[in-house]
């Protein structure tokens, strides 16, 4: 066997070179199906082959290797804040980096009319608790990171109601396990509610006075401490709502769920107001 068919023996049996294979040749081999021929061809052929390989295998890791490395730099260090209280857009802004809040985040603006994913994006846990009362003009309230609120040897308050008339989104994707109390109470415009990754709810859960309600992502079953209300979600299927597991599966308050739908649950009077 020659030098060269040699080298493409050798080049062929590297496991990083067989993994790229399938994707390398396809191109070489039909060249050589259309008519060319001969060992000069098929030398050729090896060495294209060969060439090719060792450039799939070695730049493809390397342009991941760089891909990853740029998203890790774009994440901004570790920073801790204190309980930060947001009454104001250059209260908000002064906290863009804050990856933990060792406290509370209160929420009172009255003339913010969106938090989204670029105000907050790295914030992941709350110590304290979380409270939006009285921001009339918030439409959206999305925490694309936040994954953890309170701590266990406290009880907590995530609670967003009353007063925000026109908040009609709430995205929390990432929101796994709050130490406490978890109530969205009281929004006469809210239409959706993202808490899909939600598990575990230490204290009560409360879904009550939300009559828009049509969109809900969440788990199956919710692990709950204390009990649970879903009350007045007019225009939600009953059938649709979250099993509930742990010491607080019982006793639960339910009422006037999905009086709009074809699966209701205790509807009577004109409580809801349906088109």
């Amino acid at each position: 066997m020659s030098a060269f068919a040699n080298a493409a023996v050798h080049l062929g049996a590297d496991p990083r070179l067989q993994q790229r294979r399938s994707s390398c040749v396809v191109g070489p081999t039909r060249w050589v199906a259309a008519g060319r021929s001969g060992s000069g061809s098929r030398l050729c052929l090896a060495l294209l082959s060969c060439a090719c390989w060792v450039a799939c295998a070695e730049t493809a890791p390397l342009e991941r290797s760089r891909l990853d490395a740029e998203k890790v730099a774009a994440q901004p260090a570790p920073r801790i804040c204190e309980a930060l209280v947001v009454e104001t857009a250059e209260d908000l802004a002064a906290a863009h980096d804050c990856t933990e809040i060792d406290g509370s985040l209160t929420l009172r603006a009255p003339a913010i009319e969106r938090i989204d994913e670029q105000d907050l994006p790295y914030l992941k846990r709350i110590t304290g608790s979380v409270v939006v009362v009285g921001a009339r003009r918030l439409k959206k309230f999305r925490l694309p990171a936040l994954a953890e609120v309170g701590t266990q040897s406290t009880h907590s308050l995530f609670e967003i109601g009353f007063e925000t008339d026109n908040l009609a989104r709430i995205e929390l994707p990432e929101l796994r396990t709050v130490h406490g109390d978890f109530c969205v109470l009281a929004l006469a415009a809210l239409r959706a509610l993202d808490i899909g990754a939600l598990a575990t709810v230490d204290g009560y859960l409360s879904l009550a006075n939300l009559p828009e309600l049509t969109e809900l992502s969440v788990r199956d079953s919710v692990n709950v401490g204390s009990g649970a209300a879903f009350e007045y979600l007019c225009r939600f299927p009953f059938a649709a709502l979250p099993k509930l597991s742990g010491d607080g599966a019982d006793p639960q308050q339910q009422q006037q769920i999905g009086c709009c739908t074809e699966s209701s649950f205790e509807c009577w009077g004109d409580i809801c107001e349906c088109d």
